[in-house]
């Protein structure tokens, strides 16, 4: 997924977060999570996120993209 199209979906999801919602109690669950764009997105927002693949190399590239 391109990065820009993330972003927006995550903006999408932060504008639609009640404002009284605390986001790190908020669990982004992605569970075809790939290399972790959409987790990256939304733990830069603030939310704790979790994501599953079933594809070993996707698992670890996206364990990666998360350290940051």
């Amino acid at each position: 997924t391109p990065d820009g199209v993330c972003e927006a979906v995550m903006d999408f999801i932060v504008a639609n977060t009640p404002a009284d919602v605390d986001k790190h109690k908020q669990i982004v669950f992605d569970p075809f999570c790939g290399h972790g764009t959409n987790l990256k997105e939304a733990k830069k927002r603030g939310f704790s996120v979790f994501g599953i693949d079933n594809n070993e190399e996707c698992v670890k590239k996206c364990e990666e993209v998360l350290k940051d």
